[in-house]
């Protein structure tokens, strides 16, 4: 999967946040901060869920029940 939008405030690619913008009255730094937080949580989201998936695939439970 490609994903080619790419957030407005974090310039991010992949999981996509939409972080609310506040425009210039936000610090640049204040803003990368709150930009990198959403990020890392959107990867853990997005790794959780194709963890989850690739646990309850179908090969998966023969390979535990041939164990």
């Amino acid at each position: 999967m490609s994903y080619t939008v790419r957030c407005n405030d974090c310039n991010a690619r992949g999981p996509h946040v939409i972080i609310e913008n506040r425009g210039h009255r936000m610090k640049e730094k204040e803003r990368e901060k709150i930009a990198l937080k959403a990020k890392t949580e959107a990867i853990e989201k997005w790794n959780g869920l194709r963890m989850k998936l690739r646990d309850e695939s179908p090969t998966r439970l023969t390979k535990k029940i041939m164990l």
